[in-house]
């Protein structure tokens, strides 16, 4: 199925509803590409955790929140990569120390896993900061005969 390139871009205005829109044309973008269940499944868990870190930290001063998605086949390996782009304030998540795994529950302190989700969702990620913009990207991979 061809596609627009416009159609593998959506700017978020706000954060709530245009979150759940986001998730929406992820999933969109992938069943047009035919990326597979999985990938979908990690590539969304990876955007919800960027999203609700943006809405987060960054609030309004962050936004418009930009997605750009492409995917890419070479020599049997498929990748989805999914380009998360916000105005908020420097914040390299790849300089985060993984938090040490609680050994109880009773030890267990909340919030700061998200970071790891990615890290364990995604198979590669990268960020760089450019023209006073956090730019996320996030990259899943599977075989073509998945």
């Amino acid at each position: 199925m061809r596609h627009s390139p416009d159609d593998d871009t959506r700017v978020l205005h706000g954060f709530g509803a245009a979150m759940a829109d986001a998730t929406r044309w992820l999933h969109a973008r992938s069943a047009a590409q035919a990326v597979p269940a999985d990938a979908v499944a990690r590539l969304d868990q990876c955007l919800d955790e960027a999203l609700a870190n943006i809405a987060a930290h960054g609030g309004d001063a962050a936004l418009p929140v930009t997605l750009h998605f492409d995917v890419s086949a070479l020599g049997g390996r498929c990748e989805a990569v999914l380009v998360i782009r916000d105005h908020g304030a420097a914040f390299d998540p790849l300089t985060i120390e993984p938090r040490p795994q609680a050994g109880s529950l009773e030890t267990l302190q909340p919030g700061g896993l998200g970071i790891t989700l990615m890290r364990h969702f995604a198979d590669r990620l990268h960020y760089r900061r450019e023209d006073a913009c956090n730019h996320l990207t996030v990259v899943v991979a599977w075989s073509e005969t998945v």
